[in-house]
């Protein structure tokens, strides 16, 4: 298994890179690639409310060890 993460700073490419990923899912899950999404909103499984498009404002109130 191999895990890629992009996290950059404003500017670096990240809508560009979410918004790509986002719109081709389904071609990605055909080539053996899972895409979980901004928020891990596309997990197989949800163990967190922000676990949602949208979900950072939850995110970043949770506490530290959650």
């Amino acid at each position: 298994m191999k895990i890629i993460l992009h996290i950059g700073l404003g500017k670096t490419g990240t809508s560009s890179i979410q918004e790509t990923l986002q719109n081709n899912i389904n071609k990605l899950k055909e080539n053996g690639i899972l895409y979980l999404g901004i928020m891990f909103e596309y997990a197989p499984i949800k163990l967190f409310p922000w676990q949602r498009a949208g979900g950072t404002t939850e995110f970043y109130a949770t506490d530290r060890p959650e």
